[in-house]
């Protein structure tokens, strides 16, 4: 899954148009989650431009929506479940119906670090045979600093230049709906750099900024046709407390045929309470309210519970993708031959009833449900012994395929925890779910404790133990290594880690909101193992 923030819209009786009154005022922000040593944010789904402040929604018919009968048997499938068209676009015409569509324009980066600038020109956007075409370019640009949304947006800017175009279509205020069927037929760019997206956001920004009001993104893919890349697909969601405590859950699939050689059918079905993805009506994915929340609303359905709209875009470059190389070829394009939204004709109001293909074997996300109580207090917190410390869950970033862990038996131990890591970018850490903890109880008298053992490492390489508040908000240390193939124990005062700061980067940890406990990091190629991870006050 940075980052900007992303908001939310009124609640609406049915699948319905809505159009926002007031102005919009764009906001900042950026994502979370523990970072590597060699870059400054973790991985993300791209950010929207800006934030809705304070809105009103007026309903209009469906009818005031293009509602195109289907022939596909995707479309006849959905159909006999009680699926009702609503709003599509067939691109049949020769320009890009604005009242649809309208073009994100500026040079912001998404909140990604991305490296394009997004436009309104048809070379980087067009209808033709059928499909629309959004098209990425390597070229010199000069465009806007700021959102079309905020306030002080000026379309007279050119303070920022970059090196690549492409453009970022959105259907709000055209198209914005509560619960439904969002089904795109889509053909995808390749190359390293390269990050298409069929996504949504709220409308309105009733939970906050992001991510407490939410995010679906139906398709996301990086680096497709490459090593980093191959021909996964992505679906996510993006929830929970203010950035650096955001959470995102998702998970990827891969389809039998190349997503960059031939078009497939990306869709989401979403109804209170659930969302399931789906890739050519094969279900892959369903997460539900048991694994989401946002620290705004004590309403279990929230933040997945108020109108979103649609977004089409290629973004180039960003924290995810990382950067073209000179194997990657411009332009590239994402072609999509159709957009469709059906509502749950049954039963529109929560959008149940209506579920296509649901395959039984898959088994809802994990998520990061929402605790309370205190947990972590002295004078012992076991983080690991033979399983990780309820309150806690393992997750990673892990954007280029170069760190694992996995839990395994080890003689007179137990289990351990193995971590396995073969290039310089990637940590893995003991994350909070519930957003922070506030261990300021352990700055006094309080240390932090594990065995370890080195299994094999490259020559050079470092073992980097962190807290994370957010980056930059990253206190670590280089852990003393024992002898390889030996247990050792490294110890250090909770209040020395704190004050040691950021390696990387200016910043340190703040004790009274860790985000990621434990954050293992080697520099380079490491196998090494963990046991007894703790926080003691020593007697």
């Amino acid at each position: 899954m940075k980052f900007q923030q992303r908001g939310f819209g009124q609640p609406l009786a049915q699948l319905s148009l809505s159009l926002t009154l007031a102005a919009l005022i764009g906001c900042g922000g950026s994502g979370g989650g523990s970072k590597p040593a060699s870059s400054s944010s973790a991985p993300s789904s791209q950010a929207p431009s800006s934030q809705a402040a304070s809105s009103q929604a007026v309903e209009t018919s469906s009818s005031a929506a293009s509602v195109v009968a289907s022939s596909s048997s995707t479309a006849s499938s959905v159909a006999a479940n009680g699926w009702e068209l609503v709003w599509s676009d067939e691109f049949d015409g020769t320009a890009i119906d604005t009242t649809k569509w309208s073009f994100e324009r500026n040079c912001m980066g998404g909140g990604n670090n991305e490296l394009q600038c997004y436009t309104n020109r048809s070379e980087n956007a067009f209808v033709a045979d059928g499909k629309l075409h959004i098209v990425a370019r390597k070229e010199t640009f000069s465009g806007q600093a700021k959102g079309d949304d905020d306030p002080s947006y000026n379309v007279n800017d050119t303070s920022v230049t970059r090196d690549y175009t492409s453009a970022r279509l959105r259907s709000k205020n055209k198209g914005d709906w509560k619960y439904g069927r969002m089904e795109i037929r889509a053909k995808l760019p390749t190359g390293q750099g390269l990050w298409p997206a069929i996504w949504m956001l709220p409308t309105e920004w009733k939970y906050g900024g992001w991510p407490l009001s939410g995010e679906i993104d139906i398709m996301e893919a990086v680096n497709l046709n490459t090593t980093n890349g191959g021909n996964a697909v992505h679906g996510t969601l993006h929830y929970g407390d203010v950035w650096p405590n955001n959470k995102y859950t998702g998970t990827s699939t891969t389809p039998t045929a190349n997503v960059w050689e031939e078009f497939h059918t990306y869709a989401v079905e979403w109804e209170e309470g659930e969302i399931r993805w789906y890739v050519n009506d094969k279900h892959f994915a369903t997460q539900n309210q048991a694994g989401w929340y946002t620290s705004a609303s004590t309403d279990d359905k929230a933040p997945f519970d108020e109108a979103f709209h649609l977004i089409m875009n290629v973004a180039v470059g960003g924290n995810w993708p990382g950067g073209p190389n000179n194997a990657t070829t411009f332009p590239q394009e994402m072609q999509v031959e159709s957009v469709k939204v059906y509502r749950c004709a049954s039963n529109p109001t929560t959008g149940k009833g209506c579920a296509t293909n649901v395959d039984p074997a898959i088994v809802p996300l994990t998520g990061h449900p929402q605790v309370s109580g205190d947990f972590a207090e002295p004078p012992l917190f076991n983080m690991y012994t033979d399983a990780l410390a309820t309150g806690l869950k393992f997750d990673s970033y892990n954007p280029q395929s170069q760190i694992s862990y996995s839990q395994v038996d080890e003689d007179g131990r137990g289990k351990v925890i193995n971590v396995i890591k073969t290039g310089s970018t990637g940590n893995v850490y003991f994350n909070i779910p519930a957003g922070s903890a506030n261990l300021s109880s352990w700055a006094t008298a309080g240390d932090l404790v594990f065995d370890l053992k080195v299994n094999s490492l490259a020559a050079g390489a470092k073992l980097l133990i962190k807290m994370d508040s957010g980056w930059p908000s990253v206190s670590d240390v280089e852990a003393t290594l024992p002898a390889t193939g030996t247990w050792g124990q490294y110890r250090i005062s909770v209040a020395n880690l704190i004050a040691r700061g950021n390696s990387i980067q200016p910043g340190a940890a703040n004790l009274a909101s860790i985000s990621n406990i434990f954050v293992i990091e080697p520099t380079a190629a490491m196998n090494v193992s963990f046991d007894n991870v703790r926080l003691e006050v020593p007697q």
